[in-house]
């Protein structure tokens, strides 16, 4: 009697454990319980919001808008899907100059896979021919560099000059890491996230803005994982933890089956987007619903918000997308529906988290 007695407690502090290991998160339950009704990014009573109108001629027709890369001196437009090209303005809207130099010869291209700007220097890379290209910004050819194994996209460069690449779960044997940091000649020199060879059938998880970078550096958000890593030339740190674990697969249990099979629970982020004010943005899904999260990873803060804008670009403590006249011919009354876009700088500070 005696021994039972004294087991009694030991099980009450088990089960008061156990029940706190269960408890969701504030975060989970933010996640969770959004219903498109939180904050509006794009508000017409915002009067901090910028318009850049983009000008339209014969060199500068814009087929569409993938990519917006913005640093004090010039606004690339990147045009991945229709004309293969970068287009370069300076900050009025004012044309300067364009990138299409489409070929298998020395400063070409087949293939605009993805492109960044550091500096004043254009970045891209080309992953069918294996070639990072590098370009002034008055889009002059530099130089270019081939790489002797395969790397794949989103990339970007950190502020140690070092090249990222997210590799999608690759079935090389010298890659298997989610994500490899080289050298400027392609070199790899870190692995992070090492990860399985997928099966064909299994596909590979598209993350487009896999990488998002401000002033104080670069940062990821690994597939099937639920926190922000900032990462370095010889290490990633864990940053912000969404704590959502519980409600997301894992990457061994999506490995099972191709993802379409896969709509009980949250997948992936993507579309990750960081303000130099450490607000970031980005989405996850459930059965094809969308969620639209915001948050701070200085202030440790998390929100949703209505997903109202397509974000393609940072800029100081902006978000950038665009406009077209066909869209909102009110915002282009001297302009044919057929003129290039308007390049919109939302403050971020708008999505203010209580």
């Amino acid at each position: 009697m005696n021994t039972f007695l004294k087991t009694i407690p030991i099980l009450i502090i088990f089960i008061f454990l156990y029940s706190c290991q269960q408890k969701e998160s504030s975060f989970a339950k933010i996640i969770k319980e959004n219903k498109g009704k939180d904050i509006k990014l794009r508000n017409s009573n915002d009067t901090t919001i910028q318009y850049i109108y983009l000008e339209t001629n014969p060199d500068a027709l814009i087929g569409a808008y993938n990519k917006i890369l913005m640093n004090d001196s010039i606004l690339c437009i990147v045009d991945k899907e229709k004309t293969n090209s970068i287009y370069i303005y300076n900050h009025n809207g004012k044309f300067k100059s364009k990138i299409q130099s489409i070929g298998r010869g020395a400063g070409e291209y087949v293939f605009l896979e993805d492109a960044n700007l550091k500096q004043d220097t254009i970045l891209i890379f080309d992953r069918s021919l294996q070639k990072m290209l590098y370009y002034n910004s008055n889009g002059g050819f530099v130089k270019e560099k081939i790489f002797s194994s395969y790397h794949s996209i989103p990339f970007t460069i950190t502020e140690e000059n070092y090249l990222a690449f997210y590799m999608a779960a690759p079935s090389h044997s010298k890659e298997n890491s989610e994500v490899i940091v080289t050298d400027l000649e392609g070199e790899i020199l870190t692995q992070f996230i090492p990860r399985p060879t997928l099966k064909k059938e299994q596909g590979r998880f598209h993350i487009p803005f896999y990488f998002a970078t401000n002033q104080k550096g670069t940062f990821f958000i690994p597939a099937f994982e639920d926190k922000i890593y900032q990462l370095k030339a010889n290490q990633i740190e864990p940053i912000f933890d969404f704590e959502f674990k519980n409600q997301m697969y894992s990457f061994s249990q999506i490995s099972k089956a191709p993802l379409s099979r896969h709509t009980n629970k949250y997948l992936y982020f993507s579309d990750f987007h960081m303000a130099d004010n450490g607000i970031f943005i980005c989405n996850n899904s459930i059965n094809k619903q969308f969620v639209a999260i915001c948050g701070n990873i200085y202030s440790q803060t998390l929100h949703t918000w209505q997903g109202d804008v397509n974000v393609i670009g940072t800029y100081k403590d902006y978000f950038i997308t665009y406009t077209l006249p066909a869209w909102e011919p009110h915002l282009f009354p001297n302009s044919n529906i057929s003129d290039n876009a308007a390049i919109i700088l939302i403050n971020s500070n708008i999505l203010r988290m209580k």
